[in-house]
């Protein structure tokens, strides 16, 4: 059982929940919302005006699923909440200043969601208070730099909600497998289910945990029985309820059944960087590399400050958008014409801009939806064709996005397997899975493995509580876990 806290244990959770909240509130300023981040807003204004998700500045304002329905709803209720007080402004008005300051606001009780969960989490793993406090002071640690924080609180990206969901539905999960309650699964199948309908990816996440729950079921041995079908059941049908609607909008809208339609785009640059050069594959591991370690690499491989500027060898892997190179691959990108681009990633955005303008000359009626099955398709063939050099490749983009977020996953994840503490094992399962995702399948970007990495944050305290507390305990809080 969890001992209650204590008097000044409450005031130090309490006065440091204080703290963190004034940090994100004073974070949060007026700037400019841009990039993805607008189309959220654009299709949360015209959904709260006129009915409808669409990204279209004026009539006739046509559905898009370019972006997840959760993150839209949300600001599209937020809109409402500012207009009741400060009554209805134009289009432009949300997108900065005041209104887009109310927009942002969100994040904050996103991220208070995403802190109150890493501190119970860890608190309950490890029965120790200063464990708990740990994780919640290192899992807002990342957020006063601006890599982090631009994207968590002071914009309306959604990974501050992706993080808070995917870590609520870990929890979730490790509860439901350890206690084998219904309830917990179907709570864990809607946490999966909001996550989904925020990042599209968590809907592989979720496949390959139910085909995981299955696998599980035949291992289990005779002197643990397998808990009843009815429970994965519960966990697949709660999932398939909060995304079906969904999915059938867009069926309806688009004769697709999708999420969004970003998946073609993202694969098929992915599959073409399959065909980099040795050269510019070695060179991955100094772009990729943070500071200082990019240095020390650079170094290493004989490379100087004068081949990433001017140099052409890495030009193709460099996606800077103060490169000198930058408006020539730009221009490319928008002509229409890979040959032009000069890095993979506007190659493959230009063989969009390509398609989608062929879509239109035959008479599409979605010509974005048509291409983005043309670069699906496409990228699969490259793929099969090259499945050797698709592997390698997962490595540097390994190092790209969890870097730091991989080691505790797996040392949390393999110590939970061998110790038999199975809990801790379903708990950090889901971002395992979120990183092979997107090892295997896209360019992993840093911003993709920011939902996860309050989730490696716990798992690094969790480890290093047993590291330091195991030569003196033969039984402690975690040898209880999944028991």
């Amino acid at each position: 059982m969890s001992q209650p806290l204590s008097r000044p244990q409450w005031l130090i959770l309490c006065s440091s929940f204080a703290f963190l909240i004034a940090m994100w509130v004073t974070h949060i300023t007026g700037s400019e919302i841009v990039d993805d981040a607008s189309e959220t807003v654009m299709m949360a204004f015209n959904f709260e005006r006129h009915g409808v998700m669409s990204v279209d500045t004026q009539a006739p304002f046509t559905p898009s699923m370019v972006r997840e329905p959760l993150p839209v709803l949300a600001t599209a209720l937020l809109i409402r909440v500012g207009d009741l007080f400060a009554g209805k402004a134009e289009r432009a008005a949300y997108f900065h200043g005041a209104r887009a300051q109310l927009l942002k606001s969100q994040n904050v009780l996103w991220l208070l969601l995403l802190s109150l969960i890493c501190w119970v989490a860890v608190w309950r793993f490890t029965q120790s208070f200063v464990t708990g406090w740990l994780a919640l002071v290192l899992t807002n640690a990342p957020l006063v730099f601006r890599e982090v924080g631009g994207y968590m609180i002071n914009s309306l990206y959604t990974e501050a909600l992706a993080a808070a969901l995917i870590t609520l539905s870990a929890v979730l999960l490790s509860l439901a497998v350890s206690r084998e309650r219904r309830w917990l699964f179907v709570l864990a199948g809607i946490g999966f289910g909001l996550a989904t309908m925020v990042k599209a990816a968590f809907l592989y996440v979720f496949l390959g945990l139910v085909m995981v729950l299955f696998l599980a079921k035949l291992l289990r041995s005779r002197a643990h029985p397998a808990m009843p079908l009815t429970y994965h059941a519960l966990f697949i049908v709660s999932f398939v309820l909060i995304v079906t609607p969904w999915i059938l909008r867009n069926q309806a809208a688009f004769g697709a059944p999708m999420i969004s339609t970003r998946g073609g785009e993202v694969l098929y640059t992915r599959a073409v960087m399959n065909g980099m050069t040795p050269q510019e594959y070695a060179g991955l591991w100094m772009v990729y590399s943070p500071y200082p370690l990019n240095g020390a690499i650079r170094r290493l491989l004989g490379y100087s400050r004068e081949d990433l500027q001017n140099g052409v060898y890495l030009r193709a892997i460099q996606e800077f958008e103060a490169s000198a190179w930058a408006q020539e691959d730009l221009a490319g990108e928008k002509a229409g014409d890979p040959e032009k681009a000069i890095t993979y990633y506007r190659k493959s955005r230009a063989h969009r801009v390509r398609l989608n303008e062929l879509a239109m000359a035959r008479g599409e009626r979605f010509p974005q939806i048509a291409a983005d099955r043309e670069l699906q398709a496409e990228a699969l063939e490259i793929i099969k064709s090259h499945p050797f050099q698709h592997l390698a490749l997962t490595f540097p983009f390994l190092y790209r996005g969890a870097l730091f977020i991989l080691p505790p996953l797996l040392i949390a994840f393999i110590y939970g397997l061998r110790k038999r503490q199975y809990e801790l094992a379903w708990f950090v399962l889901p971002p395992l899975g979120l990183v092979a995702f997107y090892a295997l399948l896209s360019y992993f970007t840093p911003r993709y493995g920011l939902p996860i990495y309050p989730i490696a944050v716990c798992a690094a305290v969790i480890m290093t509580w047993v590291a330091c507390t195991r030569p003196r305990r033969t039984t402690g809080p975690i040898g209880r876990i999944g028991r």
